[in-house]
């Protein structure tokens, strides 16, 4: 996994929260959140437990590869 550029999560009512070791793909370039639970939303968003988190990932894919 820890070559994984595009993370694709949809259809998945049950996440609530960012997978672990979301902070460990390097290589990530990319990523997608489609029909996603009303908690896994609100996990990602200002104020969310996995916000910080989130940031880092958007941080992350915007560095030039």
């Amino acid at each position: 996994m820890s070559n994984l550029e595009f993370l694709n999560i949809a259809e998945c009512l049950r996440l609530e929260t960012l997978p672990q070791g979301i902070e460990h793909l390097t290589k990530l370039e990319g990523y997608r959140f489609q029909s996603v639970s009303k908690q896994f939303t609100e996990s990602i968003q200002e104020g969310g437990v996995d916000h910080p988190m989130m940031l880092l990932v958007q941080e992350r894919c915007k560095k030039p590869t």
